[in-house]
């Protein structure tokens, strides 16, 4: 009997672990998304498990997104990966966004089990949401304390963001 597991890395923008644990198995296989932040928690998980001697591991990491990473634990082709709640909850499961890190693992912990067959646990132990990051010598010369302060600044200000975020619900930045 095959058990796939769903472990919840934090709520809401925060990271969360797909494992699927098959009874009778000796080996974890184990998969990431391609960016330094999947590879790193990716490799973690393995070293883990090894170090524990719970299983033989298999690294399967670089899988593109959160889409090949679902599918690729959907049909078995790997036991586990690195997802983030908010992640689960728009692109995957196909619900609007929220912000209250409790109600997202809620919903995905619920949708997962209902629709997936994949159960969620607790938190990584990490939150990994966003912040705006501008120059020092910038917010201290326009006086900058706040996001309120820098609206007024907005119009002379230009904004980046990671391009694998363009796809999100927030592409309009």
């Amino acid at each position: 009997m095959n058990r796939r597991t769903f472990v919840s890395g934090c709520a809401s923008v925060a990271g969360l672990a797909l494992i699927g644990c098959n009874q009778g198995k000796n080996r974890l296989s184990i998969g990431t998304k391609n960016f330094t932040e999947q590879l790193i928690l990716g490799e973690m998980l393995a070293q883990l498990v090894e170090s524990r001697r719970i299983a033989e591991v298999e690294r399967r990491f670089y899988l593109a997104g959160s889409y090949i990473c679902q599918q690729a634990i959907l049909a078995g082709r790997i036991d586990t990966y690195v997802e983030y709640t908010g992640t689960a909850l728009a692109a995957i499961l196909k619900e609007p966004p929220a912000s209250d890190p409790t109600k997202v693992f809620d919903i995905v912990q619920r949708e997962y089990a209902s629709r997936f067959n994949l159960k969620v646990f607790p938190s990584l132990g990490f939150n990994n949401t966003f912040a705006i990051v501008m120059r020092g010598d910038d917010a201290r010369r326009d006086g900058l304390k706040t996001l309120s302060d820098l609206a007024n600044v907005a119009p002379r200000l230009r904004i980046s963001r990671e391009t694998r975020r363009l796809s999100g619900p927030c592409k309009n930045v």
